[in-house]
């Protein structure tokens, strides 16, 4: 059996490293900005010690940015100890904004213009947001937007020696990024995970899937040629399912989806059915393991759209404003359109044969969700757009609400243009909630 020993030296004080301890990780105090950190790594034996090994850390330590209002309003939240533990959880959902938007030069000078280029590199950002994550010492994580990259070199390493376990989804294509969900490794251990593309989410379902509408929504996308060429080929759109069991409360298991939905402003059907298939499966996956179930992420949708609509009351039935706003764009959508949006299609375009868009209901077995952070004034908030797009949706069958982290004013934002920026590392605010088990939940 191998063991590794670390010490760690400051350039500022070479002469004297920390002791040797099995600790893989240091955490900087305010003395140490400034200094760059070389860290020996030594093997060793019962019986051998090996030939140390140096890694140097190139960039100082930099302080940490002051003026995160996120950290200001959510003092008292996060001073305040969860109540009840074990039963109770703290849930994160955060959109980390990928490396692979913020690298690119047109996109840089377009959207975040504002800022300067080097609060948008990820030696910038990622250190910013792994302090967020360790103030809201979530219980469990649920990230989109996570560089595949940063997955395997930052985020599963450093979250692993604080003390979580997590597994990652890439999307479908050619985008290095996806979506995250971690777990604290002495509350929860993993069943069974898996990353799904959403458009294979429909296919095959099994027999106790009766009471959901899979066969006729299948049947109106592949007569819609442009919604089942969208939905089938070219959206990269992931779910990743968790399902955990918890090492602390008796018989208590909860499934865990998270995904980013498809971003298009014109696509909110796509997104609601994108939605009507991530619960199908989340429902099969409860009725396997007797679970609980946490649906959350970023959904692109603001809560009068389609998807949140249907999760919140379980129902978007044609001739309601929902149902026609929803598919108002449904002949509108073309796959390739960049910029301006395209007009509306007249209604001579539009193929009188087509089958209607049909009711999107969810069946009685499926438990109610509820939405355990609520609704703040914005979760995403850029240039020229503000909105909330981010939720979490416990099972009420399992879990109670606790109570919401403080949301972010629009006043808190105003004076930094957007999101990201010198203070905030992404363009979305880390949501929060603490929820607990209900005890007569099986």
């Amino acid at each position: 059996h191998v063991s590794l020993s670390y010490s760690w030296v400051k350039s500022t004080d070479p002469s004297h490293p920390t002791p040797p301890s099995s600790s893989p990780y240091y955490v900087p105090s305010p003395e140490d900005v400034g200094s760059r950190l070389r860290c020996i790594i030594t093997p060793s034996t019962p019986t051998t010690i090996g030939l140390p090994v140096t890694v140097n850390f190139p960039n100082p330590i930099l302080p940490v940015p002051s003026s995160n209002p996120l950290f200001t309003i959510r003092s008292p939240f996060l001073s305040t100890p969860l109540p009840s533990p074990p039963s109770s959880l703290r849930i994160v959902t955060y959109n980390i904004l990928a490396e692979l938007y913020t690298s690119q030069k047109p996109q840089q000078k377009q959207m975040w213009g504002y800022t300067n280029s080097k609060f948008l590199h990820a030696s910038y950002r990622m250190p910013l947001i792994l302090c967020e994550l360790i103030h809201h010492a979530p219980t469990l994580l649920l990230l989109q937007e996570v560089d595949t990259s940063a997955y395997d070199t930052f985020f599963s390493p450093v979250l692993s020696a604080l003390g979580y376990e997590g597994v990652f989804g890439e999307k479908c294509g050619n985008q290095r990024e996806g979506v995250a969900i971690f777990w604290r490794s002495d509350e929860f251990e993993l069943i069974e995970s898996q990353c799904i593309p959403v458009r294979d989410l429909s296919a095959n379902p099994p027999p106790s899937s009766s009471q959901w509408e899979l066969p006729s929504l299948n049947n109106f996308i592949e007569a819609h040629q442009n919604l089942h060429d969208i939905m089938s080929e070219k959206v990269g759109t992931v779910c990743l399912f968790a399902t955990l069991r918890s090492r602390k409360v008796n018989d208590k298991k909860v499934v865990l989806t998270n995904t980013h939905l498809f971003y298009h402003p014109l696509a909110d059907h796509i997104r609601l059915l994108q939605t009507y298939f991530i619960l199908h499966k989340a429902s099969v996956l409860a009725e396997q393991h007797n679970a609980g179930i946490i649906v959350g992420g970023d959904f692109n949708s603001d809560p009068p759209s389609g998807a949140c609509q249907l999760m919140m009351t379980r129902s978007v039935a044609p001739n309601t404003p929902t149902h026609d706003e929803c598919f108002s764009n449904l002949h509108r959508l073309k796959w390739g359109d960049r910029g301006a949006l395209p007009p509306p299609p007249k209604a001579s375009d539009i193929d009188s044969s087509l089958p209607p868009p049909p009711p999107i209901k969810l069946p009685p077995k499926f438990p109610q969700l509820f939405n355990a952070v609520g609704f703040p004034p914005f979760t995403n908030y850029a240039v020229g757009f503000v909105a909330q797009l981010d939720y979490i949706f416990p099972s009420s069958s399992h879990f109670e609400l606790i109570r919401t982290a403080p949301s972010l004013q629009q006043s808190h934002i105003t004076n930094l243009t957007a999101m990201p920026n010198e203070f905030m590392p992404s363009d979305h605010v880390l949501l929060c909630a603490e929820i607990s088990w209900k005890e007569d939940a099986k």
